[in-house]
């Protein structure tokens, strides 16, 4: 009960993954890891304030298939340019709580991104109808888009 969970011993993973966080400075990249785990990651760092434009280079990579950011509300459009232009094999993409992507840098990914099936764009509250419209236009494999807190969607979308 209570007294198992007070002192309940951290996993290798948990280890690692604390001993990754503590020395970030000196991490180049995080290379192709599960998507569970970046996701974690990323969740981790953007808790502890430690996903900048800078930290947010580590998920970047150009054999990626699979991208989740969340929480990443400090992040600035130039930030998420470096999406379309080094991880154009995605094929699954979650921005999710990133409230500052722009309707640019969506047209950008639905550019540079042609294999993207899987979108999720939870909480980007400055997208509107016209970048998700050239966004489905040109990704006719896209098999899910998941919206949510998406305030600038009209019934036109």
């Amino acid at each position: 009960g209570v007294l198992r969970e007070k002192f309940q011993v951290p996993t290798l993973q948990q280890l690692c993954m604390n001993l990754v966080m503590a020395n970030l400075e000196a991490v180049e990249s995080f290379g192709v890891i599960a998507p569970h785990l970046q996701s974690h990651m990323c969740d981790m760092m953007s808790k502890r304030g430690k996903l900048d434009a800078t930290t947010v280079q580590l998920f970047i990579d150009p054999e990626l298939t699979h991208l989740s950011l969340s929480g990443c509300a400090t992040l600035d459009s130039e930030a998420f340019d470096q999406i379309p232009d080094k991880c154009k094999s995605l094929s699954h993409l979650s921005l999710t709580n990133c409230g500052r992507l722009t309707d640019a840098n969506v047209v950008s990914i639905a550019e540079n991104c042609p294999h993207i099936q899987e979108l999720t764009l939870r909480g980007c509250y400055r997208i509107g109808d016209a970048p998700l419209n050239t966004f489905c236009q040109n990704h006719t494999q896209l098999k899910k888009l998941e919206l949510g807190w998406v305030n600038r969607i009209t019934a036109n979308f």
